[in-house]
């Protein structure tokens, strides 16, 4: 699997994880260690189909409502998981990371 971490997740996570997952063929990256900070939505999205095999991990699910991104998504064929608040709300990047790890398998 190839898991892109949206920029609404830490860096940090994406690259510890990856360190954790890359021995086992997968691999986990930051948007922002693949692409510029301003990138649009839809221009990564079109790059990671391009390469076929991503799916993308991000707390932004108003993607699926703005017409644009939507179009953008559903064109590129990119799964994407959309995390619920939950995921974030206190925690920090190492908790987030831990709860990653934990829901790997799944």
């Amino acid at each position: 699997m190839k898991l892109l971490l949206d920029a609404n997740l830490s860096p940090r996570i994406a690259r510890a994880v990856h360190v954790l997952v890359e021995p086992d063929g997968h691999e986990v990256h930051a948007l922002v260690d693949r692409f510029p900070a301003a990138t649009k939505d839809e221009v990564w999205l079109e790059s990671l189909a391009a390469e076929n095999g991503w799916a993308t991990l991000t707390f932004d699910r108003h993607i699926m409502k703005r017409p644009h991104e939507r179009e953008a998504w559903l064109r590129s064929g990119v799964v994407v998981f959309a995390l619920e608040p939950a995921w974030a709300k206190g925690l920090l990047p190492r908790e987030q990371a831990a709860r990653l790890i934990l829901w790997w398998p799944r």
